[in-house]
């Protein structure tokens, strides 16, 4: 049966002045992905928020006997409460509306289903688990996406998320949801043309490339850590320190090629070969980026001087030291990740 995931964030750092209308930002039509823009959240979890209020129905009994004529004013008077219910909570920005199509067998088991004549609705058919775990690195890579094109200083807030199925008749069988988040205040600004595009590209480039799917991951889970400093800190540095080991040997390989072709001589190739081997090991972490930061920075020295004090912070922590979690640099270290993927990617797009 065919299914769409729907997974909704409210992005802090996107404001929905210019979303009047959606913006779709990303479709691909080959691996059935859709991403838009838009300040409208009720509308696209219309089918998620009417997928929960006829489950709370179906435990409350409103689908058997006599009760189930009123169903579909129970049902609307659910969905008008869960989306009040949003309305009022939510703090003004902008979302992205992530729906991904696909197909999945479901084992529907009578005493578990009720049909009527507007949708289906079934309980313990399928494991939307591992439907989930399938596209996770899909949205991981579109969630960092967002942020290392827009502003990775921000939180990524998800709001709401659910799968429903389409049987063979168009007609939607209806599943739970996720729903909950913290907001927290922050300035934000609208999406220009041009950061559509890049917005675009980025998240071209990082779904079709899983190579860097762990630092993708850990910017991803600092960004919905909205409540933990040390935690969302710790998972932005892993994501440089894991980021910067795995690109380094490219960069390497660039300095040396550059050394070698401006001195034409067998001699000196096999002297850096020599340098490559014996080094292999003995490069510390600063090293790595500082190489690495000589190819893709602007900003090299800042760029080191800052990775210097975020290491020696990590470090600390690490060994056991005093440290204000209030203070933890955690938007300049997700910022500093989040700009090496990016500018790694568009550098190097096989890599």
């Amino acid at each position: 049966m065919d299914y769409k995931y729907i997974v909704i964030y409210r992005f802090e750092g996107i404001s929905p002045s210019n979303l009047d209308e959606d913006k779709p930002v990303y479709q691909d039509d080959e691996r059935g992905i859709n991403v838009i823009l838009t300040a409208d959240i009720n509308r696209h979890c219309l089918l998620i928020d009417t997928g929960l209020a006829c489950a709370s129905l179906l435990l409350r009994g409103m689908f058997g006997g006599e009760k189930i004529q009123d169903l579909p004013i129970a049902i609307d008077a659910e969905v008008t409460k869960i989306q009040e219910k949003r309305v009022s909570t939510s703090k003004t920005g902008a979302y992205v509306v992530i729906i991904i199509d696909g197909r999945a067998e479901l084992d529907i088991k009578e005493n578990l289903h009720r049909e009527t004549e507007h949708f289906r609705i079934c309980f313990a058919a399928i494991d939307k688990e591992l439907i989930r775990k399938q596209h996770r690195e899909t949205i991981n890579a579109i969630v960092a996406s967002l942020a290392i094109a827009t502003g990775p200083e921000y939180h990524a807030e998800k709001v709401a998320s659910g799968i429903h199925f389409i049987d063979e008749n168009g007609k939607p069988l209806f599943s739970y949801t996720f729903q909950g988040g913290r907001v927290r205040e922050i300035l934000s600004k609208p999406v220009s043309s041009d950061k559509e595009c890049e917005i675009n590209k980025v998240i071209s480039l990082f779904i079709s490339n899983p190579t860097l799917k762990t630092p993708v991951r850990l910017v991803t889970q600092s960004l919905e850590t909205t409540q933990d400093n040390l935690r969302a800190f710790m998972s932005a540095w892993s994501a440089l320190e894991i980021l910067v080991n795995k690109i380094f040997p490219i960069y390497e390989e660039k300095f040396i090629s550059a050394i070698s072709d401006d001195h034409n001589s067998h001699g000196v190739g096999n002297f850096l070969e020599r340098i490559k081997v014996v080094m292999k090991d003995k490069y510390r972490l600063t090293d790595k980026f500082s190489l690495i930061a000589s190819f893709l920075s602007s900003e090299i020295a800042d760029d080191i001087e800052l990775f210097k004090r975020m290491k020696q912070l990590r470090d600390d922590i690490y060994h056991g030291k005093e440290f204000d979690e209030e203070d933890l640099p955690v938007e300049d270290v997700r910022k500093m990740a989040a700009k090496y993927l990016k500018d790694h990617m568009l550098t190097n797009k096989n890599g």
